[in-house]
């Protein structure tokens, strides 16, 4: 079954490019969970690249499906990597509001 559920949202993804649909934090999400729960951390990956192809930015949620994603598929050091980054772009989004530069 979730293969299966793997299977779909990989589908929904490449129609969703073949629209030319925006994706949002929230369909990512649940698609990274998917992915994650079908122990394939390469689906999971390719849901954050055409987030961030998009122009999107992942939320905490999406951070945190991501890193489970890729430590139930053994890839551990990508997850370590993932987190680093998260840490660092919260960081610098504190700092941008503490002076003001964005709400």
């Amino acid at each position: 079954l979730i293969f299966f559920l793997d299977m779909q949202a990989m589908k929904l993804l490449a129609k969703a490019r073949v629209l030319d649909l925006q994706p949002n934090v929230k369909l990512c999400s649940s698609l990274v969970k998917v992915c994650g729960d079908a122990y394939r951390p390469q689906s999971a990956t390719a849901v954050m690249q055409w987030l961030r192809d998009e122009g999107g930015q992942p939320n905490e949620t999406l951070y945190n499906a991501y890193i489970h994603a890729l430590c139930k598929g053994g890839m551990y050091t990508e997850a370590e990597d993932c987190l680093s980054g998260m840490m660092v772009s919260v960081v610098f989004s504190i700092c941008l509001k503490e002076v003001g530069l964005v709400k």
